[in-house]
């Protein structure tokens, strides 16, 4: 007597119900199948959305004047296409500095020498006397339904920044393993690979390069997966078993593109307003410094002898300057991460900060607070940090 099969069926059974999509639904109309919903349409920030608005703040604090600055072609020059994907990289560089440099509303003036496409067209429809808004016009004592077009409302721009991605490195290192008995076995992979981009900031009128930035990332993405397929004889009958599980993860390559393009653009604001970006930045980016060296002095030689360096006594810290006890104000962040990052770094400096998340306008923004003894000399440090706009709030 085989009582196989229904045990097949009741597998299969489990195996598909198993199969079901997780997740949320949305049902948009009574008579359509509901669809799979996931999260919601964000802003769309990286991790150097912040330091964009801490700088456009310290520029505009120094008394710095607006910018008007055009956006070139930021073109993939890397060459690398994917027989699947067509290109592997973004062709929207252009747009995402539009985004990124659109953050700094007070120090920068937008010029969109893109595509002037409209623009143009309606410009030739002016000159053959074609477009209207509507309204009539006095032009030399006469009405008429055209716009007057005198010349001169295009603005000039004082930079416009060029450059591409102009290196796409597959493979820097990989490792792993792999393992099968039987056709039963198991993998795990990891793999990195870099690209890089190189900007240059050109005076307009001159075309005079006023700055350059060259910055490269790397990307990590890993795999592991079990694998079982055999045959099982199961109550007299040859049962088929194919199972696989597995985890693929890569870091998002395209996010990764934006935020060297936008590094390398906060680079060439630094040097042509000669105020440098990094106290903004939180995380700071890596940078290998020589290690500090202890300053000497010379001590007065005996006579017929060579004097000898010896090291100067460390100055007396100035006296801390206390009134009582405030919160100390540290910044408000777009991203969560930011946040984090900002409280480790101030504990670095002996302060707990704590972070609250805020809801701005329906946006969930992450407050970075400390509760100290007011202490000026400690919010010059914190302001030195990286955080110039922090400040003491009495409670």
């Amino acid at each position: 007597m085989r009582t196989a099969k229904p045990i097949s069926w009741a597998l299969m059974t489990v195996l598909v119900a198993s199969c079901t999509i997780p997740g949320p639904t949305l049902r948009l109309a009574p008579d359509e199948e509901a669809m799979v919903f996931g999260s919601r349409v964000r802003t769309n920030t990286t991790i150097l959305t912040d330091t964009f608005l801490c700088y456009d703040n310290v520029l505009h604090n120094a008394g710095k004047p607006a910018l008007k600055i055009a956006v070139g072609n930021i073109a993939d020059y890397s060459g690398k296409t994917s027989d699947t994907e067509g290109a592997v990289i973004t062709r929207g560089g252009s747009l995402m500095l539009f985004s990124a440099l659109g953050l700094m509303k007070k120090s920068v003036r937008l010029q969109d020498r893109f595509d002037t496409t409209v623009t143009d067209l309606e410009m030739g429809y002016i000159n053959s006397r074609q477009l209207g808004d509507g309204q009539e016009h006095q032009v030399e004592a006469e009405t008429v339904p055209w716009m007057p077009y005198f010349g001169g409302s295009i603005q000039k721009s004082d930079y416009v920044i060029l450059g591409g991605i102009t290196e796409v490195n597959f493979n820097l290192a990989s490792g792993g393993f792999s393992a099968e008995v039987n056709q039963i076995g198991a993998q795990r992979r990891r793999f990195s690979m870099s690209i890089a981009a190189d900007l240059r900031l050109v005076k307009t009128d001159s075309l005079e390069v006023k700055a350059t930035a060259s910055f490269q990332k790397q990307f990590t993405g890993y795999e592991v997966s079990a694998n079982l397929f055999s045959f099982f004889d199961v109550f007299n009958n040859k049962q088929l078993f194919d199972v696989y599980g597995g985890n693929i993860a890569q870091e998002p390559m395209q996010l990764g593109v934006r935020t060297i393009l936008e590094e390398a653009t906060l680079k060439l604001l630094s040097e042509v307003n000669k105020i440098d970006y990094l106290p903004c930045s939180v995380p700071k980016p890596t940078e290998v410094k020589p290690a500090p060296q202890a300053p000497v002095a010379l001590a007065a030689p005996a006579k017929g002898t060579i004097a000898a360096p010896v090291k100067a006594a460390p100055a007396a810290p100035a006296p801390a300057v206390k009134a009582g006890s405030a919160r100390l104000m540290i910044g408000l962040f777009s991203l969560e991460a930011n946040a984090a990052a900002a409280v480790k770094l101030v504990s670095e400096i002996g302060i707990t900060a704590t972070v609250e998340a805020l809801d701005r306008n329906g946006r969930t923004v992450w407050h970075v607070f400390a509760d100290v003894t007011r202490d000026e000399n400690v919010l010059a440090k914190v302001q030195h940090l990286g955080f110039p706009d922090a400040y003491y709030s009495t409670r």
